[in-house]
């Protein structure tokens, strides 16, 4: 008989998966059908019981249906059919019950409002509102401000909700408030949205009875951060308010307004140089610099600064700057500490700046070997081939200046660089040229 027959090949079939599995094999397998009824069963359970349940116990009802759909199926996991089967079922369950699972707008605010719910399902729905809520929601939270129970979600919910209609909510509750604490609450808030809406709200809150609330008011213009906020707050600080908190506020203001209202800004800043805190005048100086208001005799200034942090704070701003943000002088380059140098040499060369050369060659001739080595390493990454003789010179020193000195050389662009390379170091040991 031939080897290769029909019947040949079902009795290897028979013999390697048993007569009754090689017969199935003709066919769809029926129990693969389980995953996608699993599923639909699944969705038609949450369906009908999706508006009786908390989200958590809906999240754990959605995984029970998941788990369903794969369970019942007898086919591996992960598996081409059973994401085939899992597909089909997730289709037929929209297909057949439409609505999704989440409970809509309007269940979340029925749940808030039904007094005859338990306290924490209210509160599960205004956390969701958080996230689901609109114009409905806003007016809805309104109202549930002055619940001693619901307040504060309601207010976190209203403070979530991108609708206009929860500003307005917020600063009507604002204009009622009595109690301090809460009056803070409703500032945060109104900050935290950056509606220029609330500004004439709460700066009439900067004259309040409280100092707490004076302050809180002067958080959340600084984070409303408008030309108006700065303009209110360069009036002047409000009574009995720390200065700190002003300050802070200021700062956060003109960095706001520093793109939109450079002429507002700039004025902002410059007050702030004068403060007594060293923390303000950084956050001043880089908002300045960051307008390019910083003139030479200030770059100096700041840069010879025995604070600390000023200096770290212009160098990083070197840093971020453009090209022409600041160029310092080889005069400059000569008066600065050795750390300073050596922080704004990496700073030029990583900017490209090529008309830092001459500061930057004026670093290389200072006694402290690791500015040496950045200076010599920038000569290189900048191309500037006529320091190759200084580089040159430096190369066999036996401190970092050396290494940053081949590194520089290996950089030197051009074919005269390379025949220089080759005469000058044609005596040296077979080390020094793998180095270069």
């Amino acid at each position: 008989m031939n080897q290769c027959s029909p019947t040949r090949a079902a009795s290897s079939r028979g013999h390697l998966f048993g007569r009754k599995q090689a017969q199935e094999l003709r066919f769809w397998p029926a129990e693969d059908l389980r995953a996608p009824i699993g599923a639909v069963k699944g969705a038609f359970a949450l369906r009908f019981f999706a508006p009786a349940c908390s989200q958590n116990l809906l999240w754990g009802a959605q995984q029970v249906a998941a788990r369903r759909g794969r369970l019942e199926a007898p086919v591996q996991p992960g598996s081409a059919l059973h994401r085939l089967a899992l597909m089909l079922g997730g289709f037929l369950a929209v297909t057949a019950f439409g609505a999704p699972v989440d409970p809509s707008e309007s269940q979340l605010i029925r749940q808030a409002l039904d007094a005859q719910q338990t306290i924490e399902a209210r509160r599960e729905a205004c956390r969701s509102l958080q996230m689901h809520g609109g114009a409905a929601a806003a007016e809805a939270l309104g109202p549930l401000l002055a619940d001693p129970q619901l307040h504060y979600l309601a207010r976190l919910a209203l403070t979530a909700i991108p609708d206009p209609a929860a500003t307005r909510i917020l600063l009507a509750a604002l204009a009622r408030a009595t109690e301090p604490a809460f009056a803070i609450g409703l500032l945060h808030s109104l900050g935290e949205r950056r509606d220029a809406v609330a500004v004439p709200a709460i700066a009439g809150k900067l004259s309040d009875g409280d100092a707490q609330v004076r302050g809180a008011a002067i958080r959340a213009l600084g984070q409303l951060g408008t030309v108006e906020v700065l303009r209110i707050l360069g009036q002047g600080k409000a009574a009995d308010v720390d200065r700190s908190t002003w300050e802070d506020a200021m700062i956060l203001a003109a960095a706001q307004c520093a793109g939109v209202a450079p002429s507002e800004a700039g004025p902002a800043f410059r007050s702030l140089q004068r403060s007594a805190r060293l923390s303000t005048r950084s956050a001043a100086l880089v908002g300045l610099g960051r307008l390019g208001a910083l003139t030479a005799d200030e770059w100096r200034s700041v840069l010879l600064s025995p604070e600390r942090l000023l200096r770290e704070a212009a160098v990083a701003l070197a840093a971020t700057g453009a090209r022409d943000t600041f160029i310092p002088t080889a005069a400059l380059m000569a008066e600065l500490p050795a750390e300073v140098q050596r922080q704004l040499v990496v700073v030029l060369a990583a900017r490209g700046t090529s008309g830092a050369l001459p500061a930057i060659r004026r670093a290389l001739q200072t006694n402290e070997p690791k500015v040496r080595a950045a200076a010599a390493k920038a000569l290189g990454e900048l191309g500037d081939t006529t320091s190759a003789d200084a580089l040159f010179a430096l190369a066999f020193s036996d401190d970092e200046s050396g290494a940053g000195a081949r590194a520089g050389l290996t950089r030197l662009p051009g074919h005269g660089t390379d025949e220089k390379l080759m005469q000058r170091f044609a005596d040296r040991p077979c080390s020094t040229w793998l180095t270069i």
